[in-house]
């Protein structure tokens, strides 16, 4: 099963831009389609283990203001 930028963050509770910086440093791998899309293997992902301070710290830093 494949999950979009979108689809990932909603099931990780977290924003998108926080799984983009993921995905930047390399911790989530992904496969890009012929249309240049992004998705994410569930049964490939490798993000890394963050403390639950450290991961609200970078939904902080992801979060858009509204």
């Amino acid at each position: 099963m494949e999950l979009t930028i979108k689809e990932f963050a909603a099931r990780e509770r977290v924003n998108e831009r926080t799984v983009r910086r993921w995905i930047e440093k390399g911790a989530v791998d992904i496969r890009r389609t012929p249309g240049g899309g992004i998705r994410i293997a569930t049964r490939r992902v490798t993000v890394l283990t963050l403390t639950d301070d450290e991961r609200a710290s970078s939904d902080k830093r992801g979060h858009l203001s509204t």
